[in-house]
């Protein structure tokens, strides 16, 4: 799992790696609530990054749920937060997922131009970190549209 969080002498503050560990706990619900009950999954979710605002996986798997909800306004909202903390901590990788998820919200909004710059730039982040499956995803979507 990402984290910012690494193996130290117990200096971490004791309320916030309760909040840590409650937001690993929402992340672990969540994703066993992803297959078959998305609103419960969705609440997971909200609550993991509630917890740990610094986590990409909550934030992350807090879009996707809220694209197939229909909240694209807070879908959008939770992959810019992605796409932050993918530059905050110069995550090529995760910079490039924030770009392919911001592109599916504007192709879902019809503005294709919008989706395709998008896709371009997660196409050139892959590219710099060698993700060929990535690669091919999103040189795939370019080129469809």
């Amino acid at each position: 799992p990402r984290g910012i969080f690494k193996w130290n002498s117990g200096a971490v503050n004791p309320r916030l790696n309760k909040e840590i560990k409650a937001s690993e706990a929402a992340r672990h619900l969540g994703s066993l609530f992803y297959l078959t009950n998305s609103q419960l999954a969705l609440d997971a979710y909200e609550k993991a990054a509630r917890y740990d605002t610094q986590s990409v996986d909550a934030w992350n798997m807090l879009g996707l749920l809220q694209i197939g909800s229909g909240g694209l306004d807070a879908a959008f909202d939770a992959f810019q937060k992605v796409f932050s903390l993918g530059n905050i901590a110069s995550d090529k990788m995760t910079a490039a997922a924030a770009h392919g998820n911001l592109g599916l919200i504007h192709q879902t909004r019809g503005d294709l131009e919008a989706a395709c710059k998008n896709w371009r730039k997660a196409l050139t982040l892959f590219e710099e970190v060698g993700d060929q499956p990535q690669i091919e995803q999103a040189q795939s979507l370019i080129d469809r549209f």
